[in-house]
């Protein structure tokens, strides 16, 4: 999928209520997926605000990393 050898070519998605101990766990989280994957090399990163419906409804952080 990646002819150029350059440019993304997969992505991992996090997700963390918007509270602080969630977010600083969603740090913890994608500092350890990094870490098992030292040969990713992170080419760009979103974020978005949501809603996440599941038992309850709320609004959610939603963080995109491509490697």
């Amino acid at each position: 999928p990646n002819v150029t050898g350059q440019g993304a070519i997969h992505v991992k998605t996090f997700v963390s209520k918007l509270r602080l101990d969630a977010i600083t766990h969603i740090d913890q989280q994608i500092n350890e997926w990094l870490d098992k994957n030292p040969d990713y090399e992170v080419k760009h990163v979103s974020s978005a605000i949501g809603t996440l419906i599941g038992k309850n409804v709320e609004e959610a952080l939603f963080i995109n990393v491509w490697v």
